[in-house]
C-alpha cells in the first residue's frame, strides 16, 4: 500500500495492486477450503455478504459487485484442490528470491565509493604495519649487533 501511495502515478503499479488484491482473495479462499469446510457454505457466505453490503442503507458505504465476484465464486466451486509446494520447490523459489534480492544490493556495494576507500586504507594501514615491523626488526639486529661486538671472544 506504501508503494501504492509513493507511486500512484504509476500504472503499472495500479495492475500489480489489482494483481496483489485477486491473489490475496484467492489465498484465503484455497486456505479455507484446506481446511476442509464446504465450497457450497463458504461461496453461499460470500454472496450473503456482499448482498448485505449491496442493499446498505448508507449512501457512502461501499458494496461488493461486478464480474470478480461471479468469477470468485465459480473458482471456489470448480477450481481444484490447492496443493502443498514440494520441498525442492520452495528451496528454488526461496533462492531466487535471495538471488533476486541480494544481486542488486551487492552490485551497490561493489560499485559505491566506501569498499574503495576502505580498500585504500587497509592497504596503507598494512604498509604503514610492515615498514614498523622493518624498522623494529633492524632496530633489533642492531641493537643485537651491538651487544655482542662488546662480549668478550670465546676462547679456543
Amino acid at each position: 500500500m506504501l508503494v501504492e501511495a509513493l507511486f500512484w502515478f504509476y500504472p503499472m503499479v495500479w495492475l500489480i495492486g489489482a494483481r496483489l488484491i485477486v491473489e490475496r482473495e484467492r489465498a484465503c479462499d484455497e486456505s479455507v477450503l484446506a481446511r476442509g469446510h464446504d465450497r457450497e457454505v463458504y461461496a453461499g457466505g460470500i454472496l450473503k455478504v456482499c448482498k448485505f453490503c449491496l442493499q446498505s442503507p448508507l449512501a457512502c458505504a461501499v458494496g461488493m459487485s461486478g464480474g470478480n465476484l461471479g468469477h470468485r465464486v465459480r473458482q471456489i466451486m470448480t477450481a481444484p484442490d490447492a496443493r502443498a509446494l514440494p520441498g525442492a520447490k520452495k528451496l528454488l523459489l526461496a533462492s531466487a528470491a535471495s538471488i533476486t534480492l541480494l544481486l542488486p544490493v551487492m552490485a551497490g556495494l561493489i560499485a559505491s565509493p566506501l569498499p574503495q576507500a576502505i580498500n585504500q586504507v587497509s592497504r596503507s594501514v598494512a604498509a604503514a604495519a610492515d615498514q614498523a615491523l622493518t624498522r623494529g626488526m633492524s632496530a633489533m639486529v642492531m641493537q643485537l649487533g651491538a651487544h655482542g661486538s662488546g662480549a668478550a671472544a670465546p676462547a679456543h
